[in-house]
């Protein structure tokens, strides 16, 4: 699927609306042709996908991609995909949510997550989850042909870290890593307190007589090796996207190890929000338009054509070709 013809490739994501997906950067810089698909617990192999009764039914064809690249950044002097790690995607035909498709072949009806713009909700020490498929344990070098993906979709608890904690172990990266982590990424290095539901798991006994020092509890770590990867709390009963995640250690035993960079949505949400909502929003649009030097970022798009590849055109292609009928003369 990709011009590097990379083996079990795999990102998470999150869908915000019908039509746009909310991932990392990494995940689509430098692949060609990408499927989405949604309400699906299972990993399904790229080789599979046109197999299993859940994924050909539902897979969509990706069409657009957009990035940010930051305007007053040497990217010389930093990895390329720590930049602003965050890209929006857009499908060929809008998610229809009810379709029944997605209870008789598929594990649950995917529903739009709500964007986070407030930065209460991703202050340190917030419980959130990540999801993800990636390995538990080991970072994969590029020469191991072992597939690490997990079998079906995993989910930790963390809590986020005040951003001084983490800076202070990717410094050896670059100099300007630091000022990444303070404008654009959230942190985190030990395990929440809260499930899938946003439930909290422990609950402590009213029994304090005065304030103490806040207990942290740890329990099984993050997921690894799974870039674009969901970050989100909860805001009452409701979920919020509040990061995409971005970047790990790897230690010289090629373990993964924290702290757990995530890109913030917060951070980057002039970007989001011209991108999803700027062309509809006559408002926005003057501020989304302003030049890239006012803005502080390139938007970096591509649009991909499915004409040429063995799985044939892409729903938004098929609309442009109009069909002809043979011309009838009647007398």
């Amino acid at each position: 699927m990709s011009p590097r013809l990379y083996d079990y490739w795999l990102c998470g994501g999150a869908i915000v609306t019908p039509w746009y997906i909310v991932t990392s950067a990494a995940c689509v810089e430098d692949v060609e042709y990408m499927y989405a698909i949604a309400g699906y617990l299972k990993y399904v192999p790229t080789n599979l996908i046109d197999s299993d009764s859940c994924t050909k039914a539902v897979k969509k064809k990706i069409v657009y991609t957009c990035v940010p690249r930051l305007y007053e950044l040497d990217y010389a002097k930093i990895e390329k995909w720590s930049f602003i790690d965050i890209a929006v995607v857009k499908v060929e035909s809008a998610y229809n949510f009810d379709d029944d498709i997605y209870t008789s072949a598929c594990s649950y009806q995917p529903r739009a997550i709500n964007i986070n713009y407030d930065p209460l909700y991703q202050q340190p020490n917030t419980d959130a989850m990540v999801f993800g498929w990636g390995h538990l344990d080991v970072w994969r070098n590029p020469d191991d042909k072992q597939d690490y993906n997990q079998e079906y979709m995993r989910y930790a608890g963390t809590r986020l870290t005040d951003k001084n904690e983490c800076k202070q172990y990717f410094t050896n990266i670059s100099t300007l890593m630091e000022n990444v982590i303070d404008k654009y990424m959230l942190c985190s290095i030990e395990a929440g307190n809260i499930n899938e539901y946003g439930e909290q798991i422990i609950k402590l006994r009213p029994n304090a007589d005065g304030c103490s020092p806040i207990m942290r509890l740890l329990r099984q770590g993050e997921i690894e090796n799974d870039h674009g990867g969901p970050l989100v709390t909860w805001i009452g009963s409701h979920e919020v996207l509040i990061g995409v995640a971005s970047v790990f250690r790897v230690t010289q035993d090629s373990k993964c190890a924290g702290p757990f960079l995530y890109t913030s949505t917060q951070c980057n949400g002039i970007f989001l929000d011209c991108i999803i909502n700027g062309e509809n929003n006559e408002a926005r649009r003057a501020l989304c338009n302003k030049p890239p030097k006012e803005l502080g970022f390139y938007k970096v798009k591509k649009y991909i054509s499915w004409k040429e590849h063995p799985a044939g055109l892409a729903d938004n292609e098929k609309f442009l070709i109009r069909p002809t009928k043979p011309f009838q003369y009647k007398r």
